[in-house]
């Protein structure tokens, strides 16, 4: 037997292979949707000639009954993380306990995916985790963290003062508290192997590279290492200075220098520190080159007049025709003319331009002459 509602098979066919004049139930389950009208079809798909009869009674098209059930999950939450030390060693133990469950009834993990058979974690390396305990469909998860003794010690140098080029400097160091009782304390210190008293800030130190050691009452060491620089090492350097061209000066510490290179010069502080100035001097003026001709008639060859520059300049561009009319006027890079006095093709003839390229603020001319052909 198969049902269809609106030509549609619902569920799988029936089988009605049960002993005769036995009333049977069966049913299936159609979801609407957003159909408002069910034509509703029950076949008889045994295509056999005897023994495929069967009888209907008490159809029944409705709705299904739902039945909701709410359920509060109560909060559960670990008690408390207990966090042994060991002695000058980054291993520890973590405990956790539930005071009203017994440890079987809840199930551990370690950073929520690492399972444990029971509610401790030994030998744990410093470091941030997290227990998470499941108790039946409740779960809760508490953070704790490992340290490490020998993390505790914090370098900080303040205080570099200078005298005569040599820097005095003051070491200032300090010891961070520890969770639990075994709080280090520094009874002995080293500095680039000569053993120094127990002071804070050590002071007059002078410029170089030291190893301090310092020495818990715990047997744990910690070594820091630290640089006092000089003021003798500093450099300033002074890159790519211009100078204009070959009778523009340029001043530095008393010396005056015209042509290009490379200069060292060596000044002296009030406390006669020596510092090295080095100084890249170059010329502007690179070898330019102004056509004296150009046939704007948009053939693709030689269409514009423009400035040929190793490298970019800023210039200003003033072109003047024999009466005197400024037919063209731009300021930039890469400035090109076309032969036009705005959108109007000027007539073949010579023109008079007159170019400033500029360099530290400073103009330098170029007056000529440049002929149309038409």
């Amino acid at each position: 037997m198969r049902i269809t509602i609106n030509g549609i098979a619902i569920g799988n066919n029936i089988n009605l292979n049960g002993p005769t004049c036995i009333w049977t139930n069966f049913y299936v389950v159609w979801n609407s949707g957003s159909v408002t009208q069910a034509k509703i079809a029950i076949e008889n798909v045994n295509v056999a000639l005897d023994g495929n009869d069967f009888a209907l009674d008490d159809i029944f098209f409705g709705e299904i009954c739902r039945k909701e059930v709410t359920k509060t999950i109560r909060p559960f939450a670990l008690d408390s993380i207990g966090v042994v030390h060991r002695i000058c060693s980054n291993l520890g133990n973590a405990t956790a306990y539930h005071p009203f469950l017994n440890n079987t009834d809840i199930n551990y993990f370690l950073n929520v995916t690492t399972p444990l058979t029971t509610n401790q974690a030994p030998n744990l390396a410093a470091g941030i985790y997290a227990f998470t305990a499941n108790y039946k469909a409740c779960s809760d998860t508490k953070p704790f963290i490992i340290r490490d003794l020998r993390d505790n010690i914090v370098l900080d140098i303040e205080d570099i003062q200078e005298n005569n080029c040599s820097h005095l400097g003051a070491l200032d160091f300090s010891i961070n508290g520890s969770p639990n009782s075994e709080i280090p304390i520094i009874n002995k210190m080293t500095l680039n192997g000569t053993e120094i008293t127990n002071i804070n800030p050590i002071t007059n130190l002078v410029a170089g590279t030291y190893k301090l050691i310092l020495e818990s009452n715990v047997s744990c060491f910690d070594t820091l290492d630290f640089e006092i620089p000089d003021e003798r090492t500093t450099i300033v350097v002074d890159l790519d200075h211009t100078i204009c061209n070959a009778s523009t000066p340029y001043f530095f510490n008393d010396h005056v220098y015209t042509n290009p290179g490379i200069y060292f010069d060596t000044l002296n502080s009030v406390n006669n520190c020596d510092s090295v100035v080095i100084t890249h001097l170059d010329h502007f003026v690179k070898p330019i080159y102004i056509p004296n001709c150009f046939t704007p008639n948009e053939d693709g060859i030689n269409d514009v007049f423009k400035i040929g520059s190793e490298t970019p300049m800023d210039i200003n561009m003033n072109i003047f025709d024999k009466w005197g009319n400024n037919v063209f006027s731009a300021k930039g890079e890469n400035i090109e003319w076309n032969g036009k006095f705005g959108k109007s093709r000027c007539h073949g003839g010579v023109y008079l331009y007159t170019i400033a390229i500029e360099c530290n603020g400073e103009k330098i001319p170029q007056i000529g002459t440049i002929t149309l052909i038409e």
